[in-house]
């Protein structure tokens, strides 16, 4: 069990006499952590923490933290500090959403390619979020264009389709828990109902029973068997 707020603890095995314990690990400031409030976090296949807070992008390794942050004279850092959410592409490089677009850390340079959302306004919501991988692109939710794909080596955009509900796009938390189903060619997304959002047709949305339960969250097993948190109203 690994879980982020204003510290971040983990909850290692240990095992003796064939019995399961654990214990509990808190890292927070006095162990280095400097930023409070998390979004997301991912591990990626070197073993790397990568933690998306409001104030910036940490990698952790178990024992030090490593700080990313915006800096507007260095156009190879991430394009904001507030992280939205995180995915790890097949080539194993780091896309971060932030609200001013979309960040791609190549493992390699130790550097950020930024890409800006189509318009940028005082009044446009100017994110774009990764929420899934497959072994070419990566799938965003993006505002005015609802789901978008970014090829991980070309880097060219296209869009599958601009009819995701807008409430989900412009909800930093609900775009959190959206994910894709190869399966069906759907997009899963909780908005209060539980939504499956199909890319082959108009899009259709399947509900759960809104009138005591409230979806919150879901996620996918490898078994491809979708798993959901409900909260009782």
């Amino acid at each position: 069990m690994m879980c982020t707020a204003n510290y971040i603890c983990i909850a290692q095995q240990q095992l003796k006499d064939f019995d399961s314990k654990y214990r509990v690990i808190h890292w927070g400031i006095d162990q280095g952590l400097q930023i409070g409030r998390t979004t997301s976090f991912v591990k990626n296949v070197e073993g790397f923490l990568w933690i998306g807070t409001y104030a910036g992008l940490i990698r952790f390794d178990g024992k030090n933290f490593k700080y990313y942050f915006h800096d507007k004279n260095n156009p190879g850092t991430i394009s904001d500090d507030h992280i939205i959410n995180l995915v790890e592409d097949s080539l194993h490089n780091i896309w971060a959403g932030t609200a001013m677009g979309l960040c791609r850390y190549d493992i390699k340079s130790d550097k950020f390619l930024n890409f800006r959302p189509a318009s940028i306004s005082s009044k446009s919501n100017t994110s774009i979020v990764p929420f899934w991988a497959t072994n070419d692109e990566v799938f965003c939710l993006e505002p005015a264009l609802g789901i978008t794909a970014y090829h991980i080596r070309s880097f060219v955009k296209r869009t599958l389709t601009n009819k995701f509900p807008a409430n989900i796009i412009n909800d930093d938390v609900k775009l959190t828990h959206t994910l894709y189903d190869a399966s069906t060619n759907s997009v899963w997304a909780v908005d209060q109902d539980l939504i499956q959002f199909s890319l082959t047709g108009d899009g259709a949305i399947v509900g759960t029973d809104s009138g005591r339960q409230r979806a919150w969250k879901v996620l996918k097993r490898p078994s491809t068997v979708l798993s959901m948190g409900f909260a009782w109203q």
